[in-house]
């Protein structure tokens, strides 16, 4: 089966971290959701990927470009999707349908880590057909801000888009979905188009069934706003995400090594320069390529690749840094010496 990634949009609502970075790129325990993204795909057994890129969007061919660790065989075809401009989920949907031709394909968002099954996801839609299949996960409608579905049986009898505490159902969308060609007929022909807001409320009709599939308690982690970018990354490193389990295995530290001023679990990146007097207190995230400066203390933090923090600084449960350097980042080419490494040890406290 096909897949199509939607990654062709910036993460707004990140503020002063932004720098209008990518949200296919935002690191999550050192690599951007978008690995974790092809990933879950290449296991589901998804042969053909295709991936929404636009004018704004290049670092994203860049990187899938670039990769040089990581989708193990068998690994899927990639290709671009161009886009002149962002027309929504549901636009890209439509502009793209000579890519899906005439058969149903998994949709995912590129900002969002989640742990749901793709290929028990694709059985359960070739089982039940419908025109659209949606994987669910438990929530609280009265704490969680996204889309619900009023199950009935293996089918929908409806889509409520962000509902708010008013939700009947507690089945919330997990924004993975295998769409059947013949839903696109309720898209707008032109102009922009959100899939969730716009089609699939509209949904079930007589002809075009609304299917559903409890994918039961996942995680899953929309990292395009700072508070849950920065639960994501802390998250996957206490084993609370299904990021976790791509980690590398925990090591002991070596004399002089950086790492043992380390209090883990704390993810260190490749060429991070720590001061002997700094302190690090985990959970926290040093990315490629950042200087701690002498009696700096790092607390439960996310440091983005390149930053500098200065001497007799202290930062608590904090993103620092700026993305001007995340890119430049990924792109480099990874090399024995230049891997992640995970600390888990009591530190050194002398």
């Amino acid at each position: 089966m096909k897949a199509l990634i939607l990654a062709n949009g910036r993460a707004t609502r990140l503020g002063p971290v932004s720098r209008a970075v990518l949200k296919a790129l935002l690191p999550v325990a050192n690599r951007p959701v978008l690995w974790y993204v092809l990933q879950s795909l290449r296991e589901a057994g998804v042969d053909e990927i295709g991936i929404t890129v636009g004018p704004d969007t290049r670092p994203v061919v860049d990187y899938v470009r670039a990769l040089e660790e990581p989708l193990e065989d068998p690994r899927p075809h990639m290709e671009f999707l161009w886009e002149d401009r962002r027309s929504g989920t549901g636009g890209a949907l439509r502009d793209h349908r000579a890519y899906l031709a005439d058969a149903p394909a998994v949709v995912v968002p590129a900002d969002i880590i989640a742990g749901v099954d793709i290929a028990a996801l694709v059985r359960h839609h070739r089982a039940h057909p419908a025109a659209v299949t949606v994987a669910v996960t438990p929530q609280d409608p009265a704490r969680w801000d996204g889309d619900f579905l009023v199950a009935d049986g293996p089918f929908a009898s409806a889509y409520l888009f962000k509902p708010g505490a008013a939700s009947p159902s507690r089945l919330g969308s997990t924004g993975a979905w295998v769409v059947d060609p013949r839903a696109l007929s309720l898209v707008p022909a032109q102009g922009f188009c959100d899939f969730s807001e716009q089609v699939l409320p509209r949904l079930p009709t007589r002809d075009l069934p609304l299917g559903v599939f409890d994918a039961g308690a996942v995680y899953q982690r929309d990292v395009g706003v700072p508070q849950r970018f920065y639960d994501s990354n802390i998250e996957a490193l206490t084993g609370r995400s299904s990021a976790s389990r791509y980690l590398p295995p925990a090591g002991p530290c070596g004399a002089g090594d950086v790492a043992r001023v380390a209090h883990g679990p704390v993810l260190i990146g490749p060429d991070v320069e720590v001061h002997r007097s700094a302190r690090i207190h985990g959970p926290t995230v040093i990315g490629g390529g950042c200087v701690i400066g002498p009696h700096a203390s790092v607390v439960s933090s996310v440091l983005l690749p390149g930053s500098v923090v200065p001497a007799h600084t202290l930062l608590s449960t904090s993103v620092f840094g700026t993305t001007d350097r995340l890119y430049a980042e990924l792109l480099r080419r990874p090399s024995p010496d230049r891997r992640d490494r995970l600390v888990d040890t009591a530190g050194d406290t002398s």
